[in-house]
C-alpha cells in the first residue's frame, strides 16, 4: 500500500466522536462498563444508543463501549480473535481506503456501506484478526434522527466561529458565489440574508423613498441591495458596516455601475454613535444585522438623532424567541457570530422608547425558512468549490447553520418580524 496522506480537518457529524481514532471497547453490560468508566476514570457519557453501545468522551480524546458478543467470522480468525476489541478510524476517503487495502490482499468483512447517522464506513481485519473500521462523514445527523441519545452538548464555545461574512464577501464576485445567490434568491442583487429583491422594494415603499431620498442602511454587507436600491429608487443611499471586505465590494460595486456618487460605504460600528450630522437621512433601513448589535437601545436613540422628523426607519430581525429551542439549537444559530435571541414585544418598546411612534409590525418568517433550505441546497450542489475556498470544517459549519435556521423558522420557533417606525414631526412637550 502506498503511504498514507496527511490526513485533513475532518468535518463534524453530531452522531460520532470528534477524535481521528476511536477504540471500540467491548464488555458484557455496556451500561455497567459506563457508569463504572464514568464514576471512575472521569470519562463523560456523549451519546447513549440503546443499551447496547455508547460514546464516551475524555479530554479531547474519546471511546466506544459496545456490547460483547460474537463478531462476524473471517477466515484464518479463531473465535477468540473474534471477540477482540477493535479500532475505528475516521478518514476524509473511505472508498479509495478500501480498495488500496483490498488491493493488498486484506481480508474486508464489509465493504464501504452509507449509514443513516451520517458515516460511510467498511471494516476489515488485520493479521491477528482484530477488525478495524474506517469511517468517513458524509453528513452531519443529530442522532435523533437515528434513535440516539445526544448527552453531550456538541457547542464549542471557544472554538474559533464559523465564517460566513468573510467568505461570502471577499469571493463575492466569483461565479460559484453568484451561482449560489441566483439559485437562493432567483434574483440576484447581492444579498447574503434572508431577503428578496421583491421584499427589499417593498421595504422602500414602506419607507416612502423615491428620487433623491437620503438613505441610510445599517449593515450594508456586500452593497448589492444599496446599490440595487439607489437605480430602481433614484435615491441617495449612504451603507456603513463593521466588515471592511463588505464596504470594499460596495465601493468597487458602485463604481462598476457608475453610481459611485449616490451609493457610498463606510466601515462604521453601527453599536457606537454614528459618524453623522442629526437629521442627515429620510429614511434608516436594516436588514437582518439588528440581530448582531446587543445595545440596541442606545442604536435605536443614535438613529432617532440622524433621521429627520417626519423620516421612517424600518428593520427586521429574524431572532425572536416565538417557541421552545434548544441549547444546542441557540449555539447553532448564532455560530457565525454574535447574535442577539429576544423576546416578543421588545422590539416594540426599545422603539417607542427611543422616540418613534410605531407604524407596522409584519411577520416574514415565511421568507427565512425558504431561502435558508435555497441556501444551504445551492451550497451543496458547488460544495466542491467551496470546500476548496473555504475548507470543510466551515463548509459543514454554515451547511449546518443554514439547516438549523431552516427548521426553527419553517417550524415558527424562532421568527423573522419586519418593523415600521417614524420620528414624530414636532417634538413631543416634556
Amino acid at each position: 500500500m502506498s503511504p498514507p496522506h496527511k490526513p485533513s480537518t475532518l468535518p463534524d457529524n453530531r452522531s460520532i466522536p470528534p477524535s481521528t481514532v476511536i477504540p471500540v471497547l467491548t464488555y458484557p453490560d455496556v451500561r455497567e462498563a459506563v457508569d463504572w468508566l464514568c464514576r471512575n476514570f472521569g470519562f463523560t457519557e456523549r451519546l447513549q444508543i440503546g443499551t447496547h453501545r455508547s460514546q464516551l468522551s475524555v479530554g479531547e480524546g474519546s471511546v466506544v463501549v459496545a456490547e460483547q458478543g460474537p463478531a462476524p467470522s473471517t477466515a484464518g480468525s479463531s473465535p477468540a480473535q473474534a471477540t477482540l476489541d477493535r479500532v475505528m478510524v475516521r478518514l476524509p476517503d473511505v472508498p479509495g481506503h478500501h480498495e488500496r487495502a483490498r488491493q493488498a490482499g486484506v481480508r474486508i468483512i464489509s465493504p464501504p456501506t452509507d449509514h443513516p447517522y451520517g458515516e460511510r464506513q467498511y471494516t476489515a481485519a488485520d493479521f491477528i484478526g482484530r477488525q478495524w473500521t474506517f469511517s468517513q462523514t458524509i453528513a452531519d445527523i443529530h442522532p435523533a434522527e437515528w434513535g440516539g441519545i445526544l448527552l453531550e452538548s456538541t457547542m464549542r464555545p471557544n472554538g474559533p466561529p464559523t465564517d460566513l461574512y468573510n467568505n461570502t464577501y471577499g469571493d463575492f464576485a466569483s461565479a460559484t458565489e453568484a451561482a449560489v445567490r441566483q439559485a437562493t434568491y432567483g434574483e440576484d442583487i447581492g444579498q447574503s440574508s434572508w431577503l428578496t429583491a421583491k421584499e427589499w422594494l417593498e421595504f422602500a415603499d414602506r419607507l416612502a423613498v423615491g428620487a433623491g431620498s437620503k438613505v441610510l442602511e445599517v449593515g450594508s454587507g456586500s452593497g448589492g441591495p444599496a446599490v440595487y436600491l439607489a437605480i430602481e429608487r433614484g435615491c441617495q443611499v449612504t451603507g456603513v458596516d463593521i466588515n471592511e471586505h463588505g464596504v470594499k465590494n460596495a465601493r468597487a460595486l458602485a463604481d462598476a455601475r457608475g453610481i459611485g456618487t449616490r451609493a457610498t460605504f463606510e466601515v462604521v460600528d453601527a453599536g457606537r454613535p454614528l459618524p453623522f450630522p442629526a437629521e442627515s437621512f429620510d429614511a434608516i433601513v436594516s436588514n437582518d444585522a439588528m440581530c448582531h448589535i446587543d445595545d440596541r437601545p442606545s442604536v435605536l436613540r443614535e438613529w432617532y438623532r440622524v433621521l429627520r422628523p417626519g423620516g421612517r426607519v424600518l428593520y427586521s430581525d429574524a431572532l425572536i424567541v416565538t417557541g421552545p429551542v434548544s441549547h444546542e439549537e441557540l449555539a447553532t444559530r448564532s455560530s457565525i457570530g454574535f447574535y442577539l435571541f429576544i423576546p416578543p414585544g421588545e422590539n416594540e418598546r426599545f422603539l417607542r422608547e427611543a422616540g418613534f411612534d410605531l407604524v407596522d409590525v409584519s411577520d416574514a418568517t415565511d421568507n427565512a425558512a425558504l431561502l435558508a433550505g435555497r441556501w444551504h441546497d445551492a451550497r451543496a450542489a458547488h460544495r466542491e468549490q467551496l470546500v476548496a475556498r473555504e475548507g470543510e470544517t466551515n463548509f459543514a459549519g454554515l451547511q449546518r447553520f443554514l439547516d438549523c435556521v431552516h427548521r426553527v423558522s419553517s417550524e415558527r420557533r424562532l421568527s423573522r418580524y419586519v418593523y415600521v417606525a417614524e420620528k414624530p414631526r414636532r417634538s413631543r412637550p416634556a
